[in-house]
């Protein structure tokens, strides 16, 4: 599929966006037009800069100057593969577990209040809806990634032994101080391998995927 880039127009809406200082507006409108920039597209799912916009809300990161659009494009592709991949084990997801209250409710605490949060939103050419399922698509991902993937990590003492022998050393081995602490290396072995379980993972869904980028628009958002 053939990326177009935005107008310059649009470029200019959603650089000012980014940079701009939010002032408490009287008549806040939840769906305003959306900015639909393609960025990239991922097995025929489109990457807009709107995406990219509720994916900074989320992080926290709007008015920060180091914000590397590449990690944060980076995501975006390897929450849409996981979605997709999540979709196909529709019955490990329980329902009652989507709600989006609780970090709706973070959103509103990081940006200060629910206005600030709307207006935000307003300024990104998004709305609330969006915001939501975005919210929505993460938990579903957090929840296929720990029933499915790393629901198939398991040790035995031999692998926590050589896992904390390989942290601390030979030479540092302590078997006191080891069994003391089981339950703590326990957790950071688990911690560790999910990270290699889904690096892995993460790397083989990227060698099978359609994907494209449009470096010029990349190469804009990073300014």
């Amino acid at each position: 599929m053939k990326i177009q880039t935005l107008s310059i127009l649009i470029l200019f809406i959603f650089s000012a966006f980014l940079c701009a200082n939010y002032n408490n507006t009287d008549a806040l409108i939840e769906t305003p037009e959306l900015i639909e920039g393609i960025v990239g597209v991922v097995n025929g799912d489109i990457i807009t800069m709107r995406d990219i916009g509720l994916e900074l809300i989320i992080e926290g990161k709007i008015n920060k100057k180091d914000v590397d659009i590449y990690e944060v494009l980076n995501r975006i592709i390897e929450d849409k593969l996981i979605y997709g991949e999540a979709m196909k084990y529709s019955s490990v997801i329980k329902e009652a577990d989507l709600s989006v209250e609780k970090e709706y409710s973070s959103l509103i605490k990081m940006y200060g209040n629910e206005e600030k949060l709307k207006e935000i939103i307003f300024l990104l050419g998004t709305n609330l809806s969006s915001l939501y399922e975005r919210l929505r698509q993460k938990k579903i991902i957090f929840q296929y990634l720990n029933t499915i993937i790393y629901a198939s990590i398991s040790y035995d003492i031999a692998s926590l032994k050589g896992f904390y022998r390989d942290q601390v050393g030979a030479a540092e081995y302590d078997e006191n101080y080891f069994y003391e602490n089981l339950d703590k290396i326990k957790s950071e072995y688990v911690r560790a391998k999910s990270k290699e379980y889904y690096k892995n993972y993460i790397s083989a869904l990227k060698n099978v995927a359609e994907i494209e980028i449009d470096e010029e628009m990349v190469k804009f958002l990073k300014k």
